[in-house]
């Protein structure tokens, strides 16, 4: 069953990406056509937006204050050609996707617009026939600009990860030989990436723990596919070799992903002391402040509660998890735009009136912090007692 759900995820995932409404500039000269491209496109297929213009220069200044997915144009037009105009575009938006649809049709037309990197050719016909066939290269050529663009997208997501990460991310081929280091693992193992580029993971493993890591080696070398390799690690707990000489106590886990038609294999490490050290420390400070503290996930929800908080909203521990400082917030507070606000933004400060169960009003300044671990977020809140009394003289 759960297969069958992750299957209909996934399914619905997929439909929504190629369900989602593509924005389409379209410029033409002809008034009349571009109303009449714009009628055919939307109703050829519900999922176009067919924004006109009826000039490059009118185009430019469009793309200036709005986003799209795919130009769609002329090519003999006064004062810019289709040409003209897609150099344009291309200095500002390399990859935009950009259709050349024209009357005026040669080989050495398409021959420069090949050269210049426009996306397709297509030369306007009689009938609506070629609305089919030009809303479906517009979809395939957003299909392609998507994709590209989500996995630009991940990989920075994943650079960004790696680089920040506390914990040491190692990428291996089948062969164990390191291919990709990030800045912890100089933090946790003492090697810099200089001293493990081209070396075998091995280095950073002792001996007695050699046997393990050649296991996987072995299993992922001998199968091909990497959905036949979806057998991953739960975390669990290794010895590590340092630079300079001493074990050090670790925790790993691993997956593996196809890259460049070839599989790797990435194991994440930490140190256990560390890792513990960290979470005591914060439990620490996090039980014992005199300042409410809450963790909420991305949903507002409190996940974790300190006892100042408790005491803040007059509540126990049980009864204020689960729930969001939505349901405290004063009538009248735009609570979605503060949320919002705090979500495009590592920190936000401020202060908001709270209403407690009990019905007394309290003025709270708060200080948060998004995503201290993915998908959590931090607010420490102090009541302004200074501000509430002003209130009452």
């Amino acid at each position: 069953m759960g297969e069958t759900t992750d299957r209909n995820t996934e399914q619905g995932a997929v439909e929504a990406f190629v369900q989602r409404p593509i924005r389409i500039l379209h410029v033409d000269d002809d008034d009349q056509l571009v109303s009449l491209v714009a009628t055919f496109l939307e109703r050829t297929d519900d999922t176009l937006e067919v924004h006109s213009a009826t000039s490059a220069r009118e185009g430019l200044a469009l793309l200036q204050t709005a986003e799209f997915e795919c130009i769609v144009s002329d090519y003999q037009m006064p004062e810019m050609n289709g040409l003209e105009f897609l150099d344009a575009v291309r200095k500002a938006t390399p990859d935009l996707p950009f259709i050349l649809f024209t009357g005026k049709g040669s080989e050495e037309i398409a021959s420069d617009a090949i050269t210049a990197g426009v996306t397709d050719y297509l030369q306007k016909r009689g009938g609506p026939d070629q609305y089919t066939l030009l809303a479906n290269r517009i979809e395939n050529a957003v299909h392609q600009y998507r994709s590209q663009r989500a996995l630009v997208e991940r990989e920075e997501r994943y650079r960004k990860l790696t680089e920040t990460a506390l914990f040491a991310i190692v990428t291996v081929d089948t062969d164990g030989i390191i291919q990709f280091t990030n800045p912890a693992v100089e933090r946790i193992f003492g090697f810099t990436d200089v001293d493990l580029a081209d070396e075998s993971l091995l280095k950073l493993v002792p001996a007695d723990t050699r046997p393990v890591y050649q296991d996987v080696f072995d299993h992922y070398a001998a199968t091909n596919a990497v959905s036949e390799k979806s057998t991953e690690w739960e975390k669990r707990s290794v010895s590590g070799r340092h630079a300079g000489g001493h074990d050090i106590d670790l925790t790993v886990s691993f997956f593996a992903f196809e890259h460049d038609g070839s599989v790797q294999l990435t194991f994440v490490f930490d140190d256990v002391t560390e890792e513990h050290r960290r979470e005591l420390e914060f439990r620490a400070v996090f039980e014992g402040a005199s300042d409410a503290m809450v963790i909420a996930n991305d949903d507002g929800e409190y996940v974790d509660v300190n006892p100042a908080a408790c005491s803040l909203f007059g509540l126990s521990e049980p009864e204020l998890l689960g729930r969001s400082i939505r349901e405290f917030a004063a009538p009248g507070t735009d609570f979605d735009a503060m949320w919002a606000s705090f979500k495009s933004t590592d920190q936000d400060r401020g202060t908001f009136d709270l209403v407690r169960p009990d019905g007394d009003h309290r003025t709270v300044e708060y200080a948060a912090t998004r995503d201290i671990l993915p998908g959590w977020h931090l607010s420490i809140l102090r009541e302004d007692t200074d501000r509430e009394h002003g209130a009452e003289s």
